[in-house]
């Protein structure tokens, strides 16, 4: 099973609070504070994605005005964050306070994908655009926490009917399926060693599994194909939730 997809999770564009690239800065202010959110996309009259405008954009227009009646900003400054600072003092769109490119990610692309950009980048957020750039919604680390905090028992249910049944045409009930603190423990017994790895890589695939314990006992013509002994499953005892 592959890993819920960003389009399944995201804040779909028509519920996204945008703004174009000519409204003034106190406008994008305004909704930040009304909307209760940490930025929004700058997009143009084809909903394609220009950028980014956040808070922190508009607090460092702040801090660069406050300093620069006493000139105290512009003396320590040179270079190119002296003329970055100016240009943030001039600004007055959010075309021209925005970050661009945006940081962005495909509907399509998988949620721990979604999760590591967001943690490589440090951002609460990533834009969602398709190939063309348009506008398709946004991604927040709160939607994607939903997806890996999951229930024990709705991961057992997708393990033993999605994957299991639905995937190898097992019968759930041939095999042993527990599930505590998303550790998935599978016991009982499959024809192959393939078909055993299989089933484990697959089932580790699967949102809000946080590891497998894999004690699956397969044959090769006909014999047991594994070292006598207790294994994993047998030592773990854990508890069917």
């Amino acid at each position: 099973m592959n890993h819920t997809a960003v389009s399944r999770l995201m804040t779909p564009a028509d519920q996204v609070v945008t703004v174009p690239a000519d409204a003034p800065f106190t406008t994008v202010s305004e909704l930040l504070e009304r909307h209760h959110v940490g930025a929004v996309p700058v997009v143009n009259g084809g909903g394609r994605v220009l950028g980014v405008v956040s808070g922190s954009d508009l607090l460092r227009k702040e801090s660069a005005c406050a300093a620069e009646p006493h000139g105290f900003g512009r003396r320590l400054l040179a270079g190119r964050a002296r003329r970055r600072a100016e240009a943030e003092i001039a600004a007055t769109t959010t075309q021209e306070l925005m970050t661009a490119p945006a940081l962005t990610i495909g509907p399509e692309a998988a949620a721990p994908a979604a999760a590591r950009r967001m943690a490589e980048q440090r951002v609460k957020q990533l834009v969602v655009t398709d190939a063309r750039g348009v506008l398709k919604g946004v991604v927040s680390r709160s939607d994607l926490l939903a997806v890996f905090v999951r229930p024990d028992a709705e991961i057992r249910r997708e393990v033993a009917e999605d994957i299991i049944r639905g995937v190898f045409w097992i019968d759930p009930a041939d095999l042993n399926i527990l599930v505590d603190d998303g550790v998935v423990l599978l016991g009982g017994r499959v024809e192959t060693r393939g078909l055993a790895r299989l089933i484990g890589e697959v089932v580790g695939r699967a949102d809000g599994v946080a590891a497998v314990v894999d004690d699956l006992e397969y044959d090769r013509d006909g014999a047991r194909d594994r070292p006598p002994g207790p294994g994993p499953y047998e030592l773990l005892h854990h508890r069917e939730r």
